[in-house]
């Protein structure tokens, strides 16, 4: 209840205006009624109090000239005016709370909306009773109609702001679950995106995680409650995750596959160089063989690791197969096949060359002793210069079979055909005895099968033809023969050594390539063995120092040479600086009575013949010397 009290008195302006006088104002305070006497006074001013509040700003003016103050004050026309217009507040508030609730139905759970909500009410509400208040203090009917006006209208805007708050927050809410969603499907698809899976695979997962959280949206804007932005969630949420399991299977494949296929490539690369080293078993130290199984075991670890890590990069689950299937075929095929060919290649042309070089040694060998048969050697010497080329051979082909190397097999056959040509070489460089019991000063001749390195005991001449019916010789150096042509010696020693050269012949020259000069290699005995006549016969020997024309039966020893005249030069070509000349005058054209000059023991028919240049007299099968004394 409400109670008046009279704070301001009378206003004098106020007074001095009004015609009518009142004596007293009776005004009621607590518990307790008094009159106040009051002079002369047409209006009075108040202000309106609450027990216990404040006063309302602003006083209120009552007309007492149409009666005494406790007319005005006790029998006010105004309120059930007043009355009408507050409950007209009170359908607007009643009809707000309707319409909030109504716009937050299917939503009233969400904590933002019920907020949105209450604090509108309690807006509209305090709107309502500031308009109560202000009808309550109103003194007029118009005064009356535009609070309850300005009260609805307040009310209506606190209403409209109030529902578009509780729309604010049910969008807000639906926002925020669809921002749930996308959130959901990015770290879906970010992990989808790290797994790394196969292109389609991914591409077709994204793309339904994308259908799903496009229909969620769609579902959450149209909803019209929690539950169905709740199920549009759920729903789009499941479709998520099925699809990051789905991949997630996948992936979980994928490294299976992965891991099984680097085993099966680890066990291939592992089988295939078990092959190889099987392949090489026992030729592992040749060199060739050693640079293939190398070769092939790097090329081998280059696939398996680049085959590894391919398949580890790989994304398909059919591409992790058909690499690891490539890749076994090409081990097997292009590294272990391969490798098996080219080493047991490689072994096959090293035991060639091992072979080879063998070969070639024995050749050299071969060779070598061909050589030695044909030098002027003792025979002693001959059998231990083969024996040691024997030794140098079969040491060589030990050396040879265990080579690890083309380099040493070449070292090994070089060295071995090197040392056997040491020895055949040693042998020639002997000093090989051709002629003994020489008389120094007398002539000569000599037929070598060798070219000569060195003589010693003899000078050696050639024709050079006949000059005034001289027969001209010329000096020739020991390292200018040829092997087979015949030479004129003149004794310098007792001994007649020679070295041999590299130059062998089987047959000694013609008599034209050596300017008539022909030697022999064989024996000359009474003409050729198992001939009639004498080859000798018609041509020159040398006999006391000179050219002596042979009769019939005339022998010469082997390495010796005899002059066919007719194939003498008849002109000299200028003689060589610094080399000696001989001129022996032309033969005499009678034959020899000695029908053996220069043989050993050869037959004669008068039973004479000369022994190195010894005159030897046969009688009674017993030899004696030109004294009778004999031998």
């Amino acid at each position: 209840m409400k109670r008046l009290m009279i704070i301001c008195a009378v206003c004098l302006m106020a007074l001095c205006a009004m015609a009518q006088t009142i004596d007293a104002i009776k005004v009621t305070q607590g518990g307790t009624t008094d009159w106040y006497p009051f002079g002369k006074s047409g209006q009075i001013e108040v202000t309106i109090y609450e027990q216990g509040n404040p006063a309302v700003t602003g006083g209120k003016t009552y007309d007492l000239t149409k009666g005494n103050v406790e007319t005005a004050f006790g029998t006010d026309p105004l309120p059930p005016i007043k009355e009408a217009a507050k409950n007209e507040l009170k359908k607007k508030q009643d009809d707000a709370d309707d319409r909030m609730n109504k716009e937050q139905t299917g939503y009233d759970q969400i904590e933002e909306v019920q907020q949105a909500k209450q604090q509108g009410k309690q807006k509209v509400m305090s709107a309502a009773d500031a308009a109560k208040i202000y009808i309550d203090h109103a003194t007029n009917e118009s005064t009356i109609q535009k609070e309850k006006e300005n009260g609805l209208n307040a009310m209506e805007k606190e209403t409209l702001n109030t529902l578009a708050g509780i729309q604010a927050a049910i969008a807000g809410y639906k926002e925020g679950m669809k921002n749930n969603i996308n959130d959901i499907a990015t770290n879906a698809k970010n992990t989808i995106n790290a797994l790394g899976v196969y292109c389609t695979v991914q591409d077709q997962a994204i793309n339904e995680i994308d259908n799903a959280v496009a229909t969620a949206e769609a579902s959450i804007n149209n909803a019209t409650s929690e539950d169905d932005v709740k199920k549009a969630k759920n729903d789009a949420q499941t479709n998520i995750n099925t699809q990051l399991a789905t991949v997630q299977d996948y992936y979980n494949k994928l490294q299976d596959a992965k891991q099984a296929a680097n085993v099966d490539v680890d066990k291939a690369a592992a089988d295939a160089e078990v092959a190889i080293n099987k392949a090489a078993e026992g030729y592992g130290n040749i060199e060739t063989v050693q640079h293939v199984v190398v070769t092939y075991q790097t090329q081998l670890k280059s696939v398996k690791d680049k085959a590894k890590s391919s398949i580890n990069e790989e994304t398909n689950l059919d591409g992790v197969g058909q690499k690891k299937e490539n890749t076994i075929q090409q081990i097997k095929k292009d590294i272990q096949n391969k490798a098996e060919k080219e080493i047991q290649a490689a072994i096959q042309e090293f035991s060639a060359l091992q072979q080879n070089a063998i070969n070639d040694v024995e050749q050299g060998a071969a060779t070598a002793k061909e050589k030695i048969n044909g030098l002027g050697v003792d025979e002693s010497a001959k059998s231990e210069a083969k024996a040691m080329i024997d030794n140098i051979a079969h040491t060589a082909e030990q050396t040879i079979n265990a080579a690890t190397s083309k380099d040493a097999i070449d070292n090994a056959k070089t060295e071995a055909i090197a040392e056997i040509y040491n020895v055949v070489q040693n042998l020639k460089d002997m000093w090989i005895s051709v002629r003994e019991n020489m008389t120094v000063g007398t002539y000569g001749t000599l037929c070598w099968k060798y070219d000569l390195t060195a003589i010693d005991g003899a000078e050696l001449y050639s024709v050079a033809g006949i000059e005034n019916d001289r027969i001209i010789m010329e000096e020739v150096l020991a390292n200018e023969t040829e092997a087979g042509a015949g030479y004129v010696i003149r004794a310098t020693a007792k001994s007649l050594r020679v070295k041999n050269g590299d130059q062998y012949t089987d047959t000694p020259l013609d008599a034209a390539e050596c300017n008539g000069l022909q030697g022999t290699f064989e024996d000359i005995v009474d003409g050729v063995a198992g001939t009639t006549g004498n080859i000798l016969e018609g041509n020159y020997i040398i006999y006391n120092n000179e050219w002596r024309l042979c009769g019939g039966h005339i022998g010469l020893h082997a390495n010796y040479a005899y002059l066919v005249m007719k194939d003498v030069p008849g002109t000299v070509e200028a003689p060589t600086p610094g080399r000696k000349h001989l001129a022996v005058p032309l033969p005499k054209e009678t034959p020899t009575e000695l029908e053996s000059v220069d043989g050993s023991q050869c037959t004669m028919h008068n039973g004479k013949f000369l022994r190195n240049g010894q005159l030897i007299i046969v009688k009674d099968n017993k030899m004696y010397n030109a004294q009778g004394i004999e031998l």
